[in-house]
């Protein structure tokens, strides 16, 4: 392991015991907790992209995910750096399933 992954973990295991003492909490529960927020926050950035790629507007992904709409733009940026990095053909399996097939005028015609 690098020196850099250890001190990662040290610093998360310091941050749990410390968020533990502070709270009156064991540190069991507050290792569910993190888990449980990141699953959320997952999820949440599933549902901005499928909404951004179905065209919708920022603010009503804003409305959605209950986050403000500088933080979806924030979020949508991060989503399109991370996708220039995916094969090509990923990409359009993406955009053709969640954008085409979402299109709201598209799904009329059906």
């Amino acid at each position: 392991m690098s020196s850099e992954i250890i001190s990662s973990l040290k610093g998360a295991e310091t941050f749990v015991k410390d968020t533990s003492k502070k709270t009156g909490v064991s540190e069991r529960t507050v290792q569910q907790e993190i888990q449980i927020d990141k699953h959320l926050k997952k999820e949440r950035k599933e549902k901005i992209l499928s909404m951004y790629l179905a065209c919708y507007s920022q603010q009503e992904i804003a409305d959605e995910v209950k986050i403000s709409k500088m933080d979806v733009s924030r979020a949508i940026e991060a989503l399109c750096n991370f996708s220039e990095t995916l094969p090509n053909c990923y990409k359009h399996d993406i955009l053709f399933e969640n954008s085409l097939l979402q299109d709201k005028t598209y799904l009329s015609f059906l």
